[in-house]
């Protein structure tokens, strides 16, 4: 039989990477070396996920991660100086943010530029899961993969919003993909593909420190396909050269001796809580309900893929995402200093989704393979999976109706839609600011809301849906902090503040003229949501005492 048909019913064992590397015309050299069949499927499953992730696309989410990065890469393009001003950890992330500023360059700084990095993260990490499957164990396998992680639920809210985790998963799977070359490759071509995978390695440190917990897995990884020290000498000398230089780089232009340094004063905390033995594992009882299905069932699936594939490429895959789950587990406040945040959240999986999805379509093909296995050689299923042009058509027409599906729930509920009510809340912001009338949040006055963090709705509104060029002052695009205007239980943002006074801003609030950004489920509204009448011009322009 062929695969998809190339499902060979022969044996459970995945053959050797060079069988398979002939066998399934994989892409292990270069996706350009790919068969046409393999490009349509993979041109096909590029093409879903993006309207899939259009079509689940989801608020841009207040917070700090999800704005400080954008806001801090919209004002290098101003006069804004950072050498020797307070770094957070946000800034540090330039495995993002050099993205984000290519990304601005090119597309500007407004709500849909926003999108466009993460949404290109989703789709890249879709190729290379592809292409990974595929070099492993054929097209059936790179199908199901891909489209797995497609539909996997937690990629609607990381694909929605400029967090690294994502990226640190983007450029673990293409690294893994170009490890699957080395294997493949003949000196001295290993050498360049091992240096590669190495460089990007280094990249998705620098999107976020979580990376490294990949690395143990990576040099175990390159022992399993090459058995050569001197490959794992080159691996490590990569990624130390690549520390070294980044330090030196803080140390030269910045008042920060390294990163690390800028990391734990954001996320030092003060004294380290206790953590038992089994209190590690209760963060796994926390996940959000996409990650518990895709979790669970990979738990199966990673043992599955370890007791019935022996070769060693797949052996490099469950070594590279066992490390980082591994890591991910133990290294916790409480039992190593090393842990640099001060409370576990869900998305810190996130890094591991497309190596989760991978196994999960190796062990869901190997199945199949299995099950095919068992069919009489004459019987009309048995003839049906032998047909590759069929298979073929069957995946590409099954991709195209779920495309059409997609974009039908997306016309059909365009209204509430981020790139429909994102803009019409830009343009009310920005007439707002413009009047030099008040946008402002108000601080809940007991304890049921978020009363520590409730001005970032305002500030998510100011760093990511607003004309920059409205913002700019003197030349310099100011942070949100240092232009934020605060009163009693309010935060508000004004053009012009000089105008301002107590008496000001409580006329014109108590007279509806200002627009109050209130904190939503992962988002936020803006009332009123229109124009404000002209009245409220009059009432800036009028005359008041300075008093309260």
């Amino acid at each position: 039989m062929q695969d998809l048909g190339g499902i060979s019913g022969s044996s459970v064992a995945a053959p050797s990477p060079g069988h398979a590397a002939q066998r399934a015309s994989p892409t292990s050299s270069s996706f350009l070396r790919a068969d046409v069949q393999d490009l349509f499927l993979l041109l096909a499953m590029v093409s879903l996920c993006w309207v899939r992730r259009v079509a689940t696309l989801q608020p841009v989410n207040p917070g700090g991660d999800v704005v400080e990065k954008w806001e801090f890469v919209r004002q290098w393009f101003y006069g804004n100086h950072f050498a020797h001003g307070e770094w957070s950890h946000h800034m540090t992330r330039w495995g993002v943010n050099v993205l984000a500023y290519l990304d601005q360059a090119l597309f500007g700084h407004g709500l849909r530029a926003y999108y466009i990095v993460p949404i290109g993260a989703c789709l890249v990490q879709v190729a290379f899961v592809f292409g990974c499957a595929l070099r492993l164990s054929g097209r059936t396998a790179a199908v199901i993969a891909a489209t797995m992680l497609i539909y996997a639920p937690m990629m609607a809210t990381a694909g929605s919003q400029l967090l690294p985790d994502l990226f640190t998963g983007t450029y673990g799977i293409i690294a893994l993909y170009l490890l699957l070359c080395y294997a493949d490759a003949k000196p001295p071509a290993r050498t360049r593909w091992l240096i590669a995978s190495a460089v990007v390695c280094f990249l998705g440190y620098l999107a976020k420190e979580t990376m490294v917990f990949f690395f143990p897995g990576f040099l175990l990884a390159i022992w399993l396909l090459g058995r050569r020290l001197p490959d794992l000498a080159v691996f490590g000398i990569v990624l130390a050269a690549g520390l070294v230089l980044e330090c030196l780089a803080y140390r030269l232009f910045t008042d920060y001796p390294s990163r690390l340094a800028i990391v734990r004063l954001s996320h030092g905390g003060d004294g380290v809580p206790t953590t038992t033995f089994l209190e590690l594992f209760e963060r796994y009882d926390n996940l959000d309900a996409g990650w518990v299905r895709a979790f669970y069932f990979f738990i199966a699936a990673f043992c599955g893929v370890f007791a019935f594939r022996r070769d060693s490429a797949s052996r490099a895959v469950l070594a590279v995402v066992g490390s980082f789950l591994f890591f991910l587990t133990f290294l916790v406040r409480g039992w190593n200093p090393m842990l640099l945040w001060h409370r576990f959240q869900p998305r810190y999986f996130d890094p591991c989704a497309p190596f989760v999805e991978l196994i999960n379509g190796l062990f869901l093909a190997m199945t199949l393979q299995q099950v095919l296995a068992q069919l009489s050689p004459g019987s009309l299923l048995a003839r049906l999976a032998g047909q590759q042009r069929l298979g073929l058509g069957l995946v590409l027409t099954l991709a195209s109706i779920f495309g059409v599906l997609e974009y039908s729930s997306f016309r059909r509920d365009y209204a509430g839609h981020p790139f429909k009510l994102g803009p019409a809340m830009a343009g009310l912001a920005n007439n707002t600011y413009r009047r030099n009338l008040p946008l402002y949040s108000r601080q809940p006055a007991t304890g049921g809301g978020s009363k520590e963090y409730y001005d970032r709705d305002l500030h998510t509104l100011y760093g990511v849906y607003m004309d920059v060029n409205l913002l700019v002052r003197d030349g310099l695009l100011p942070h949100f902090d240092t232009i934020k205007q605060v009163y009693r239980r309010y935060t508000y943002l004004v053009r012009d503040p000089d105008v301002y006074s107590p008496a000001k801003f409580t006329q014109l609030i108590s007279n509806g003229c200002g627009v109050e950004i209130r904190e939503r489920r992962d988002n936020f509204s803006m009332t009123p949501m229109m124009n404000l009448p002209g009245y409220c011009d009059d009432l800036l322009a009028q005359q008041l005492p300075d008093t309260e």
